[in-house]
């Protein structure tokens, strides 16, 4: 095993009991100490991969992005409202089978508040994220800019991290896939509306200007 593969599966561990001890202890439990306690880890090894707590967390939340892309990935899918479908079959099931996932980073995302740095490295990972979703995301409105297309990636993702909260505290998928259905439609009829709105300005204009050139020429 090359040194590079024993650093990633260092990190690998450590970030399975960071899991386990968030599963049997509770959020409030995790620290670096209680880390090196359940591992075979020293605290000088610990910190040579993570040297704060917050490393640790976005490198998870880096592990779950890199899943979602993988799980999700838009050019699997041939419809915007099947990737969404999907998008929140995957994100129940999250929460449902490992809801301390989604705990830790809401821990890491309060605490980012504090934290200058990291609520810096925080944006560009979530934005690199975005922005890969919004090219995975361009076959399905190609007539879109790409600024329109970005925002509604935008949109998606606001709308999956509101889930994440509320299933939390409700336990209820049926009436959130229920929910989730209707989001999609009004999300579709909401692109469609202003894709046509904005077809038929731009023709309008276009019309306008045809117009206007031909009584220039008439005037002439």
């Amino acid at each position: 095993m090359s040194r590079k593969e024993k650093a990633e599966a260092t990190r690998a561990e450590l970030v399975e009991i960071a899991y386990r001890i968030v599963r049997e202890e509770g959020v409030q439990a995790l620290s670096s100490t209680r880390i090196i306690q359940r591992s075979a880890i020293s605290q000088g090894g610990f910190f040579h991969h993570f040297p704060q707590m917050q490393d640790l967390y976005l490198h998870m939340l880096d592990l779950m992005i890199q899943g979602m892309e993988s799980d999700l990935n838009p050019s699997q899918f041939r419809t915007f409202p099947a990737l969404v479908r999907a998008s929140a079959d995957y994100t129940m099931n999250l929460l449902e089978n490992s809801p301390e996932v989604i705990t830790i980073l809401f821990v890491f995302f309060s605490q980012c508040n504090h934290n200058e740095e990291y609520r810096n490295r925080l944006k560009t990972l979530v934005e690199g994220a975005l922005e890969r979703w919004t090219d995975g995301c361009a076959h399905f409105f190609p007539d879109l800019s790409r600024e329109r297309k970005n925002r509604i990636v935008r949109i998606l993702d606001m709308y999956f991290g509101g889930l994440s909260l509320h299933y939390m505290v409700f336990r209820d998928p049926k009436t959130y896939c229920r929910i989730t259905e209707e989001f999609a439609a009004m999300l579709i009829n909401e692109i469609t509306l202003n894709g046509s709105t904005s077809r038929a300005a731009a023709s309008k204009k276009s019309r306008g200007a045809e117009t206007f050139g031909a009584r220039r020429e008439d005037r002439s």
